[in-house]
């Protein structure tokens, strides 16, 4: 009967001790799956966070890519748009001097001929050849004297024309009308005739470099 009692309390002692055994052997293996949980979810974390902010370069990268295409595109317009404005302008300016210059095969200055006074001054103009133009001018100081202009130049497709070679005299008559003394007081003139519009009608003004005879004054077209 001893010997049982012994034998029971041997075999419960074992018991116990493999219980705890085991409680120990789940307890290990617990913290380590914790652990091994903790470990992937860091893992994961770090994996997504990187993720996350690779994407996010990316798309500032693009976004900020697009933004400087999209400017770069807007300056090639503007350009390309102020290119075609002075092409345009230039062949707009070509056209309008081709057209002064030519016209439909006339002398342009068939627009501008007849007689413009401005008191006692008068200029008439006249055309010859293709684009060139003569002016004569008379300009009374009184009954019986008065000086002449004559003059001629090329047309210059601005409304305006050149000349060099310019020669004033002075007349003075008799009573009879005839001519009493001529003076030629020079040759070689130069200056300018521009021809203007002034409240919708032709008007001209005559520049003379030699001794600004036509300073500030306008001749209106009489016929």
């Amino acid at each position: 009967m001893f010997k049982k009692k012994i034998a029971v309390i041997a075999f419960a002692g074992l018991m116990a001790c493999s219980l705890a055994a085991c409680g120990k052997k789940d307890d290990k293996k617990d913290t380590t799956a914790t652990t091994a949980a903790a470990t992937e979810a860091k893992t994961e974390a770090k994996t997504e966070a990187k993720t996350e902010a690779k994407t996010e370069a990316k798309t500032e990268a693009k976004t900020e890519a697009k933004k400087e295409e999209t400017k770069e595109k807007e300056e090639a317009k503007e350009e390309t748009k102020e290119e075609t404005k002075e092409e345009t302008k230039e062949e707009t300016k070509e056209d309008t001097s081709e057209e002064k210059k030519s016209g439909d095969g006339q002398n342009p200055m068939m627009n501008f001929i007849g007689n413009y006074v401005n008191g006692r001054a008068s200029i008439t103009v006249s055309c010859t050849g293709e684009n060139g133009g003569e002016f004569f001018i008379t300009w009374s100081s009184s009954a019986a004297e008065h000086a002449e202009w004559t003059m001629s130049g090329e047309f210059d497709g601005s409304d305006k024309v050149q000349y060099y070679n310019g020669v004033k005299k002075t007349i003075v008559l008799n009573e009879d009308g005839s001519v009493a003394d001529e003076v030629v007081n020079y040759e070689n003139g130069t200056g300018q005739m521009v021809f203007m519009d002034l409240d919708g009608q032709t008007v001209l003004r005559w520049d003379d470099d030699m001794e600004s005879m036509g300073a500030e004054m306008v001749f209106e077209y009489a016929h």
